[in-house]
């Protein structure tokens, strides 16, 4: 008889770099650097963030990956913007880019 096999489903990931989840996590740091709640963990409970998280946050360990890692990107947003302009220009009059 074969063994059963046991799923896990895997959590639904989250995009710490949406403006929704920055802004969720900033206003219990906001709360907690004003007083408005006791601790990380009331903060935490409150506002339905993990602890862990508010905690990484709220204490500067973790940042996002947008400020982390600019220092190693090739072009700044001004020259990527000129770059997707002339690649949609390019494939508006019929010569798209395939390399």
């Amino acid at each position: 008889m074969p063994k059963a096999k046991v799923h896990q489903e895997k959590p639904d990931s989250v995009d710490y770099n949406d403006l929704d989840i920055i802004y969720a996590i900033k206003e219990p740091c906001n709360a907690i650097k004003s007083k408005l709640v006791p601790n990380l963990a009331a903060a935490a409970r409150q506002y339905g963030i993990h602890c862990g998280t508010l905690r990484n946050r709220y204490l500067s360990i973790t940042q996002l990956t947008k400020q982390v890692h600019n220092d190693e990107r090739l072009l700044d947003d001004s020259q990527e913007k000129v770059l997707v302009e002339w690649m949609q220009f390019l494939g508006a009059v019929g010569r798209p880019i395939s390399r």
